[in-house]
């Protein structure tokens, strides 16, 4: 994620009660110029936080168990609800996304974790599953992905009636396309053995936002969204 391919999506805030709270300014999943509760981190055990957002994940969660984390070298309040594979870390949020309580994941529907984080040359938490905060399979991706960063091209984006992926700058020959919703489900595939250009067509999808995923034999992919009005 660079300056280049981002855009500010909203604004978080504190109060005095340890709650945060979402302004949403330009996140199109959920609506806009709304506040929303993320995080109480003045709950107890069997105390229940509601959601107002009708589209996240969870309307509701109950605190089963309080724990610690490591933060910085200080110890947090880490927080494990109903067996639903939520955790909050005081200061840090939820170990699958900052947004995880209110909304799908707005950077890629396959990340389902947060590797870390870091504010300048601080690291105040890492997923226990890494050594760090850049994984080698990571640095590795991007090392043979960048060349190709602006090789996918869609047109038009939003989509009205049908719209062209076309993969022709990539090097490799393409395998399958995929579009997921925003939940992860996978609502189409295309196989690609012939051809670097797929036509999708808003018939068979409806409107909202969905994630493309374009891999090639190689095993490379790349990743997009297509809006679909």
């Amino acid at each position: 994620m660079t300056i280049n391919n981002s855009f500010l999506i909203g604004a978080i805030r504190e109060d005095s009660l340890k709650r945060i709270y979402f302004y949403n300014i330009n996140y199109y999943t959920i609506a806009i110029d709304t506040i929303y509760k993320l995080y109480d981190f003045s709950l107890n055990l069997g105390d229940t936080i509601n959601f107002n957002n009708p589209y996240g994940p969870y309307p509701y969660l109950v605190v089963d168990s309080v724990g610690s984390a490591l933060v910085n070298n200080q110890q947090r309040k880490q927080y494990f609800f109903n067996g639903s594979g939520e955790i909050w870390i005081e200061g840090i949020g939820s170990t699958r996304s900052l947004l995880s309580t209110i909304t799908p994941y707005p950077t890629c529907y396959c990340v389902f974790e947060m590797i870390c984080c870091k504010q300048n040359d601080t690291t105040y938490w890492v997923n226990p599953n890494y050594n760090d905060c850049y994984p080698a399979y990571s640095i590795e991706y991007l090392k043979n992905s960048l060349k190709e960063i602006n090789s996918v091209s869609v047109y038009p984006n939003p989509i009205l009636s049908t719209a062209s992926i076309d993969g022709s700058l990539i090097s490799n020959q393409l395998e399958k396309l995929e579009v997921f919703n925003l939940l992860g489900q996978k609502i189409k595939e295309y196989k690609m053995p012939y051809s670097k250009q797929i036509i999708v067509n808003h018939n068979d999808y409806g409107s909202g936002v969905f994630i493309y995923k374009l891999t090639t034999s190689d095993k490379k992919y790349f990743i997009g969204k297509l809006l679909f009005e």
